[in-house]
């Protein structure tokens, strides 16, 4: 595994956000989740405070290395903890979501834990002490209003895609119960009900609603303005390529499940379709 700080210096910020924002997540959830054991857990805890403690740096300083090496190795050992423990609500919100629209996968994860955060902790056994701890908190309380101002710190803008308003709670709520999604609603530590369930698609969905933010109510907005080489969900474009039309629960399969030749101008998960090639799901 090579990490090298220098080869992400052109990562714009609102991707620098984005991105690490998930890989705190992945760490979070692996700790806290019914899988999550004490080896594992201390891989999470080193991951979680090497991301708190370079985010915001990383967002707004871009050329700081230091910064950006801290990222890189918070987001190594997150999906090192992942592919042992897996995820939760939060990850069962984000790729819910992506069944339904062209969103980013940072931004979806990150909206998702903020949304169902306060939630968690209420039934606490310790695991989110501990990783309060990492985060240099001194209660599992305080996590949920240090993790919405880390969000806001860094730009964050809470908003879903214009895409989004297609579809209401009702349609997130059937997608986060899709069988793909089971397996992180399952892990997570409280019992995600059926009237969980509704709550948190509501909340997200409102969020399709939400006006942009003006630029002076957005801390450090001048550091997360979109780049010219991104799309409007954050994704690369390259003109004239075409996109896959994957959906959230094909994702593990090999290749694009659309129809032969594998191609399509509508973009569904962001990425190139390449026949014959697969994704990981997160």
């Amino acid at each position: 595994m090579v990490l090298d700080p220098e080869l992400t210096l052109s990562l714009p910020p609102r991707l620098t956000a984005w991105t690490g924002l998930d890989a705190f997540v992945h760490a979070l959830e692996a700790c806290t989740n019914r899988k999550a054991f004490t080896a594992n857990s201390l891989t999470c805890h080193k991951a979680l405070a090497l991301i708190a403690g370079a985010l915001e740096t990383a967002v707004r300083q871009p050329g700081n290395l230091a910064a950006r090496g801290d990222m890189l190795l918070g987001s190594a050992l997150a999906g090192i903890a992942i592919d042992n423990c897996g995820t939760a609500v939060a990850h069962n919100i984000s790729h819910a979501l992506a069944g339904l629209a062209p969103v980013h996968h940072g931004l979806a994860t990150a909206l998702g834990l903020e949304a169902t955060l306060a939630w968690s902790i209420a039934a606490d056994a310790g695991p989110f002490a501990a990783a309060a701890r990492a985060c240099g908190l001194d209660s599992a309380e305080a996590l949920p209003a240090w993790y919405g101002d880390l969000m806001t710190r860094c730009g964050v803008e809470r908003r879903l895609p214009e895409a989004f308003k297609a579809f209401d709670a009702a349609a997130l709520a059937a997608e986060m119960r899709a069988p793909e999604n089971a397996p992180m609603r399952a892990a997570t530590a409280r019992d995600v009900t059926e009237s969980d369930i509704e709550r948190f698609a509501g909340t997200i969905m409102a969020l399709a609603y939400r006006a942009a933010q003006p630029a002076e109510t957005v801390r450090s907005s001048a550091a997360i303005e979109p780049s010219p080489a991104l799309s409007s969900t954050g994704s690369r474009t390259s003109p004239g390529r075409p996109r896959c039309r994957c959906r959230s629960r094909a994702r593990s399969a090999r290749g694009c499940p659309s129809s032969p030749p594998y191609r399509s101008a509508a973009a569904s998960c962001g990425r190139t379709a390449r026949p014959g090639r697969g994704r990981r799901g997160w």
